[in-house]
């Protein structure tokens, strides 16, 4: 994952939905490459949006990335291992 992918993703986060249109800003790159990027973290499920066309950017949260995301509830010392995706 890119540096920049990662602003994206910690944005939508901490602001829990962004204008698409900001996305390239954010990215710091071309308005082309930020749809690639966009587009692909919308399939990862990582990003969601109720359109391709100017609709807001939403935090996903595809269920193997709540590890990473939230990596205390997924101690195996916390939950046990055998609940570990």
């Amino acid at each position: 994952m890119r540096v920049e992918t990662a602003k994206l993703l910690k944005a939508v986060f901490m602001r829990s939905v962004i204008p698409r249109g900001i996305a390239a800003e954010i990215l710091n790159m071309s308005e082309r490459n930020a749809r690639r990027i966009v587009s692909a973290l919308i399939k990862d499920g990582l990003l969601q949006s109720q359109s391709h066309r100017g609709a807001p950017l939403t935090i996903g949260l595809p269920i193997g990335v709540l590890p990473y995301y939230f990596p205390d509830p997924y101690d195996p010392l916390v939950i046990g291992g055998e609940y570990i995706i």
